[in-house]
């Protein structure tokens, strides 16, 4: 029994030796499968949208494209978070309501049913709509699914942030 134990606990500390390399690798920062900033436009541009670069800086591209629905034009950024396993999809909805307005309680209830999309406030005193996306193996199915749901949820909880 001693023999077998002592064959199992080397057969498993060889594993480790084998298999760990291969798990630190897959859990490094620069993901096998992350698009980049030139990876990113692309996919953008396959889906049909024309981008408008709002930043150009090398890490830090930004870009912009325009999603219409019936009654509203959604502009919706795009980026890379600097951590490069994030894709970012902001859409920007007007300057923050005064801290006190019963409105941001009404915006943050709303979170919890928009989820993952959801209300926050830039350090610029924007209120901003957005959602990330991990950069992991996404595809262009992927990337619509959650610009449309991005653009929708704006639409939907127009009553709270729109001043018209």
């Amino acid at each position: 029994m001693k023999k077998i134990a002592a064959v199992c606990a080397c057969s498993f500390a060889a594993s480790l030796c084998v298999l760990a390399p291969a798990y630190f690798a897959i859990a490094s920062p620069a993901q096998a499968g992350q698009l980049d900033a030139a990876g990113l436009k692309s996919m953008i541009e396959g889906l049909g949208y024309e981008p408008k670069v709002l930043v150009s800086d090398p890490g830090k591209e930004k870009w912009e494209i325009t999603v219409k629905r019936t009654d509203f034009t959604v502009p919706v950024a795009l980026e890379i978070s600097p951590s490069r396993n994030f894709i970012w999809l902001t859409c920007f909805l007007g300057d923050a309501p005064a801290e006190s307005s019963s409105k941001n309680a009404a915006m943050l209830k709303r979170n919890a049913q928009i989820q993952p999309t959801m209300f926050y406030v830039s350090d610029k005193g924007s209120l901003m709509l957005g959602v990330a996306v991990e950069n992991r193996a996404l595809t262009a199915a992927i990337l619509k699914r959650h610009l449309d749901k991005l653009v929708d949820d704006v639409v939907a909880t127009s009553s709270l942030w729109n001043k018209n």
